[in-house]
């Protein structure tokens, strides 16, 4: 081994850098360094030697493929090249430091965990809510159902009624023309009797018979009136019983519109919870696909911490 080759072996491997800064600088001042640099003469000997030094050592000047050892130190000096090849050891990475930043990276995972978990519960609490809203719904629907079934079996019956009514009235008038018919008969029948009564002078006095066709004609007169008082009452009853069943078709016919109207909002109701449903749905699979994102980047956080971990209790060792 040369007479420096343990300095530059030590700067190479990164060991006792500091002590070797404080002697080089020493050593490369005297020696074969300045002989080299000064065109192969060595410094003056106590004797007064100024020879070269493979002169002093009985040999030629040492060759190699780049040219003489001086030309290649001089080349080295004139293009300011350290004479010694000092290579930086390589930086330990700093464990410490390398673990804290993880450390933080996954706290920030697992915050993310967290939030991603947070939004996935209030997502499925709004999707149990538009459920719960979309039951209701549907209830109201059915109900609206129901109210335009018995509104229909009402205004059934109010039309049944009033077929009723009427013929009940068609009734009373055929009555009515009966009896008209029946006095027009009687009248005739009086008219004949008149003329026979007339034809019989002997038997009986015209004032007799005219009283007597008198008080028929009353009598008749007094039944058509009974008759006809009758069948105005029964027709003002049925007046009465259509204007009711008219003003029930009509309330039914509002009210069937209305029903109408709750039913087709209940089915845009319905529509727009079907919509959040599966918006709430989609959001939840987006949700679960963060959460799985999240949960595989953790694990490659703690991955990696463990090799930082290994790559710490290694550097511990050396």
């Amino acid at each position: 081994m040369g007479q420096y080759d343990h300095v530059q072996s030590r700067l190479l491997d990164g060991t006792a850098a500091s002590k070797a800064s404080s002697f080089v600088p020493k050593a490369l001042a005297s020696g074969p360094c300045v002989a080299m640099s000064t065109g192969g003469a060595v410094p003056r000997r106590r004797n007064g030697d100024r020879r070269p030094l493979h002169v002093l050592q009985g040999g030629a000047a040492p060759q190699d493929k780049g040219g003489t050892i001086t030309s290649r130190v001089q080349a080295r000096l004139a293009s300011g090249a350290p004479m010694v090849s000092r290579a930086e050891p390589a930086a330990a990475p700093d464990a410490t430091a390398l673990n804290a930043a993880q450390q933080t990276d996954l706290e920030s995972v697992r915050a993310e965990l967290e939030a991603a978990k947070a939004d996935i519960e209030s997502m499925r609490s709004a999707a149990l809510e538009q459920s719960a809203e979309s039951d209701q719904l549907r209830f109201a629907l059915n109900e609206a159902g129901e109210l335009e079934a018995r509104l229909r079996a009402d205004l059934e019956g109010v039309h049944s009624r009033n077929r009723e009514l009427k013929l009940k009235v068609s009734e009373k008038d055929a009555k009515i023309h009966l009896t008209e018919a029946t006095l027009g008969a009687t009248v005739e029948e009086i008219n004949t009797l008149h003329v026979a009564l007339r034809e019989r002078q002997g038997k009986a006095s015209l004032d007799d018979v005219a009283q007597a066709v008198s008080k028929q004609v009353e009598a008749i007169v007094a039944q058509m009136g009974a008759a006809q008082d009758a069948a105005e009452a029964d027709k003002a009853v049925a007046e009465r019983l259509a204007k009711a069943a008219e003003e029930a078709k009509v309330a039914a016919e509002e009210k069937r519109t209305v029903a109408e109207h709750r039913a087709a909002a209940a089915e845009e109701d319905k529509a727009a919870a079907e919509a959040a449903k599966a918006a709430a749905e989609s959001a939840k699979a987006l949700a679960e696909q963060h959460a799985e994102k999240v949960e595989g980047e953790m694990a490659a956080a703690e991955q990696h911490m463990a090799v930082l971990e290994a790559e710490k209790v290694a550097a511990e060792e050396k």
